[in-house]
């Protein structure tokens, strides 16, 4: 039975005060948008995750909880903050891939809501793609496994990038056609 994980950068966060630490930074008029477009993306692909695992950030949990809150899919018990998806890590790509590996097997498909470089380059070594994560891009990753346990280098395969762009350009390309 294969995995599906689906990682997600948050939505475009506010600088305008510049005394509030980066972990109280909150998304800005534009994030907030965004965040509501990333709703319909995940409705239009129909992801309904098991779980649902985000950085304790203002950024990252307002755009956890807009997602999860806006779709009929998650419930309250579905989101989990964790720290370690904010703290600044040495090693992202090993931390995170170690999370991954200790995911319960019963959740077919889990998102993580967090933050660059460490959703970037995890995709990357999940599967030798590269690909930018601009905010609130959402990327999915299958695994051909049985167990998360065999998760390592290369062995998930890119299901779709989506990017704020394409769900934009296809509204008002669905507008205009009316």
């Amino acid at each position: 039975m294969s995995k599906i994980l689906y990682l997600l950068r948050h939505a475009k966060s506010s600088r305008e005060d510049n005394q509030l630490d980066d972990f109280d930074r909150p998304l800005n008029p534009r994030g907030l948008h965004d965040a509501h477009l990333i709703k319909e993306a995940v409705q239009k692909r129909q992801i309904m995750p098991d779980k649902i695992y985000s950085s304790p950030a203002k950024r990252a949990q307002q755009t956890a909880l807009i997602v999860r809150e806006k779709s009929l899919y998650f419930e309250a018990s579905q989101l989990e903050l964790v720290r370690e998806l904010y703290d600044n890590h040495m090693d992202w790509v090993k931390w995170l891939s170690k999370f991954v590996k200790k995911l319960p097997d019963f959740h077919k498909e889990v998102l993580i809501v967090g933050h660059n470089p460490m959703l970037e380059e995890t995709f990357h070594y999940l599967t030798g793609k590269f690909v930018y994560f601009s905010t609130w891009t959402l990327a999915a990753i299958k695994f051909p496994l049985d167990s998360r346990k065999e998760v390592g280098p290369q062995s998930g395969k890119k299901l779709f990038v989506d990017k704020p762009s394409i769900f934009k350009n296809y509204k008002e390309r669905a507008l205009n056609n009316l």
